[in-house]
């Protein structure tokens, strides 16, 4: 007999970056609180990229106690396990998926994704998916504004 598991207690989704064309420059997504969890991976969806020579499309996880954006540092790299902080490195190999898994202990996290100057475009969305909760069921969050 196969047994069930409850994932929608135990997994909630939180969209933090609304998918859109993104030119060169950072896009910075919403934050996540991770209070009331323990366990936060960034799922960033590339699409079509059009790009110059040598460009390319990167993310990198920031945290902070805080909401403000200025408070905000880079992950240390013992605090994140990744697929790859390169989503892309030309037009050749966009249309990709790429996993961000926090393991630090800041309340809040989000994502930095840069694409770099030469390009002209990078199709670009975002959501989070939180897990292990300090109590089921895993209550609904929402996304939090950097300040």
């Amino acid at each position: 007999m196969k047994v069930a598991k409850d994932l929608k207690s135990k997994l909630g989704v939180v969209h933090v970056l609304d998918a859109q064309s993104a030119s060169a420059g950072t896009k910075k997504t919403a934050l996540v609180d991770t209070a009331g969890v323990t366990g936060v991976m960034f799922i960033v969806n590339l699409g079509a990229y059009t790009a110059g020579t040598g460009t390319g499309v990167t993310a990198k996880l920031v945290e902070g106690d805080t909401t403000a954006d200025t408070d905000l540092t880079d992950v240390a790299s013992a605090d994140y396990l990744i697929d790859s902080g390169t989503l892309c490195t030309d037009g050749n190999d966009d249309s990709n998926t790429k996993r961000f898994c926090y393991i630090g202990s800041k309340r809040y996290v989000g994502l930095n994704i840069v694409v770099t100057t030469g390009s002209t475009s990078a199709l670009v969305s975002a959501d989070a998916i939180i897990a292990y909760p300090t109590q089921e069921p895993i209550a609904s969050k929402s996304a939090t504004a950097r300040t």
